[in-house]
Parts: structure tokens; sequence; C-alpha cells
């Protein structure tokens, strides 16, 4: 039979750091990427308690995308909550990025739902491509509309800054509170998150 081309899978990793119910935005993410694009996107879920957890999670599934949920303040720390409602373990922003950037090669997005600034980008030593937060504070309703369609934008192929330019523009004036940081080397406009077409073996 003739070879087939491929595309490489998204490795998506949501990383669960406080509770999450059924209309959480941990939980539509995941049901919706499974039924829009089961064949682009591999979910992987943990729950999380610690950045050890994370760093684990990370160094044993490779993934192209961590996506945070929990707890940000706005002094930049990272909160871990545990199913009682209580802080199980906090983290620097900083902090956080450095050590998973340490567990692998590459991570070629990370998406916290809270401020970001572009210095943040340069603690991962360059491992880290891009990062997507917020300018200002958390928003999880804002987050919630954002973050699926853009995902899903990256998994059917779009280079990751127009896509993010696309859902960012038309978002209402007073949502456009997103930010995409990157790497001084990386052009957001031709950095594809899947790979180019491998071929399949007989």
């Amino acid at each position: 039979m003739p070879e087939e081309p491929i595309r490489p899978k998204i490795k998506l990793l949501l990383v669960t750091a406080k509770p999450a119910d059924g209309h959480s935005e941990i939980h539509v993410l995941e049901q919706h990427l499974g039924d829009v694009c089961p064949h682009s996107v591999d979910v992987l879920k943990i729950r999380a308690l610690s950045c050890d957890d994370v760093v684990k999670a990370v160094q044993t599934n490779l993934p192209d995308i961590v996506h945070f949920y929990g707890e940000c303040t706005s002094d930049g720390r990272l909160h871990f909550i545990d199913d009682q409602g209580q802080v199980a373990d906090w983290c620097g922003k900083s902090f956080f990025l450095k050590r998973i950037s340490a567990a692998v090669a590459e991570i070629k997005l990370v998406y916290i739902n809270g401020k970001i600034t572009a210095k943040e980008i340069g603690v991962s030593n360059g491992k880290i491509a891009a990062i997507v937060g917020m300018q200002k504070k958390a928003d999880d309703d804002l987050s919630r509309r954002f973050v699926i369609p853009f995902y899903v934008a990256l998994a059917f192929g779009n280079p990751l800054g127009p896509a993010f330019a696309k859902l960012w523009q038309a978002l209402p004036e007073q949502d456009r509170k997103l930010i995409l940081c990157f790497r001084l080397d990386l052009n957001p406009d031709q950095f594809f998150l899947r790979e180019q077409l491998k071929t399949a073996q007989n």
C-alpha cells in the first residue's frame, strides 16, 4: 500500500492545580479537544499539588504545551490548592518556569492564566519557546473563552502568531488582556506546534 503522510499530534499537558468541577476551564477544554480534534491533540491531564508533581509529569510525558490551571496571585505566585481548598504548595512563576524547562529539551508553549511579562520568557535559557498569559491579573472567564479556539487553531496547523492575533483581535476591546511572549530567535508567524508532515511506515 502507498505510504500516507501523517502529522504528529500536539501533546498537551493539562495541569490541574486547584479543584475543578464539570464547568471548569480544564474540563471543558479536555472535552472539546477530544470531540473536535482527537487526531490532532493528545490531551494528558494531571492533578498537581506541588511544583514537583508538574516537573515529574513534564519529564515523563515530554509535552509540547504545558497548560497551568491553578491560582496565580497578583504578586506572581502560583498556588497549588488541594480538594479542601487549602494551599498545598506554592512557588513563583519564574521558579516554576525554570523547573519545568530544566526537565526537557524544549517546551513549545506554556499557558498561565495570570499576569506574565516578556522577561519571564528568558528564565528558561531558551527552552521555552513561547508563553501566553494575562497582561494584568487572572481572568477565568476570558481564559476559558480564548484558550479553546486557540488550541483548536494550533491543532489544525495554524502558526502560533496568526492563531493568537486572530483570536485576540476578535475579542471585545475590554477583553484584550492576553499577551503572547516568545523567544527573540523565534518568528511566531512561522512557528508551528505541529511538526511538518512525516511519512507513515508500512
